[in-house]
């Protein structure tokens, strides 16, 4: 057995450079552009959900500062910053946790070692992860500080829950916004990397993997981590729906196809049969979300061009499409978003997961204008008389 540390692919595959960085165009040409023309700016905040890039921009910033090429947007990765940052043991990058240093202060320690300047390299630059965090006192101390900072300081802050950081500290740096990935931008770095590693995974498990990521790039390559380490070297697909928690793609299809008959007896055998196989019940709710909500994007385009799933999902799925209205997905989605996370902090799990099936196979199916019109055209006209006799006075 090697005695070398085994690096997860999360952090073998960190980006470090602008260049590496998928899904953030805007960001990273916004920087690009700051340092060739020698605007950087003394704070930046970066927010988004988590996994997407946050704090890896930060670091690769910090690099592109400090690298003795430049300050350059395109790092050599050979020179001693560079190197240093590559074992986090760059003296002036620091890089603090704001969960765990949210105190005044911790706060007021950092604007004591602020007045000292860069030690080794040319800039000091401050990364708080989770700056949210920080309690009021703390912000507020760290004002001053944040709008006057000494020469050669960056701050970078990155969150995930920017409505908690103070508009005093927002007005103070450049705010970055950061998106989801997309499942195709997902898709096409595992497969990057399972070429990199020299692993065989077919295309509809790295799909499968991208989808349960969520749009977060970490937890992709943390998947997919996971997955190989469950395979033992041989990746199949059912093994991996397995390792996951989640489904098969033809149990969802049967709960969905019962559910559009309103078959209660069959929606609540298969609530049972899975409740019975031991799957985190929660976490099929948000594949059923997922598969209802597939259904709502191909009603609103069939050619399912608003799609984010598998070729092969997606041929399963359409012939259910005219099953719905538009108005009926919306108020299941709207009934799943209420009760998924409700089912996790419930008492009895099964029970309401049970329920929650029944209430989708039982609820009210939307009846259009136009169905009413036709329903009324078929009746006899005596009939029709009879009904307005009635109505009168």
């Amino acid at each position: 057995m090697s005695t070398k540390p085994y690096v997860v692919l999360a952090r073998k595959w960190r980006p470090k450079t602008f260049a590496d960085v998928i899904g953030q165009e805007h960001v990273t040409r916004t920087l690009s552009s700051a340092i060739r023309s020698e605007r950087v700016a003394h704070a930046y905040i970066f927010s988004g959900p988590r996994g997407v890039g946050k704090t890896s921009i930060a670091r690769i910033l910090a690099r592109c500062l400090n690298c003795e090429q430049g300050p350059t947007d395109t790092p050599c990765g050979t020179c001693a910053s560079c190197l240093d940052m590559d074992d986090s043991s760059n003296f002036d990058v620091i890089e603090i946790d704001g969960a765990s240093n949210n105190s005044v202060n911790d706060i007021r320690d950092l604007r004591g070692n602020v007045k000292y300047g860069p030690s080794q390299h040319r800039w000091k630059v401050y990364i708080i992860d989770e700056v949210h965090m920080l309690s009021t006192s703390a912000f507020n101390a760290l004002l001053k500080t944040l709008e006057e900072p000494p020469p050669n300081t960056v701050f970078l802050f990155a969150t995930t829950e920017l409505h908690k950081v103070p508009a005093t500290v927002l007005s103070r740096c450049q705010r970055f916004d950061f998106k989801r990935l997309s499942l195709d931008e997902i898709t096409q770095s595992l497969e990057t990397v399972c070429a990199a590693e020299g692993m065989e995974i077919e295309p509809r498990t790295l799909q499968l993997i991208a989808r349960r990521a969520d749009g977060g790039m970490r937890d992709a390559q943390s998947l997919l981590d996971q997955v190989i380490s469950f395979s033992e070297g041989r990746v199949i697909h059912e093994d991996v729906i397995q390792a996951l928690g989640m489904v098969e793609d033809g149990i969802l299809l049967r709960v969905i196809q019962a559910i559009a008959a309103s078959d209660r007896g069959a929606t609540f055998r298969e609530a049972r049969m899975l409740a019975a196989a031991g799957i985190d019940l929660g976490e099929f709710l948000l594949q059923l979300a997922d598969g209802l909500r597939t259904l709502m994007l191909l009603k609103i385009a069939p050619d399912g061009s608003l799609c984010e799933t598998t070729q092969e999902q997606l041929e399963e799925l359409a012939p259910l499409a005219g099953s719905f209205e538009e108005d009926d997905l919306l108020r299941m989605l709207s009934l799943l978003g209420g009760r998924i996370d409700s089912l996790k902090r419930a008492s009895q799990p099964r029970l309401n997961f049970e329920l929650i099936l029944l209430r989708l196979a039982s609820m009210s199916r939307s009846l259009q204008v136009q169905d009413l019109l036709s329903s009324l055209a078929g009746l006899p006209e005596d009939s029709l008389g009879q009904h307005t006799e009635k109505k009168k006075p």
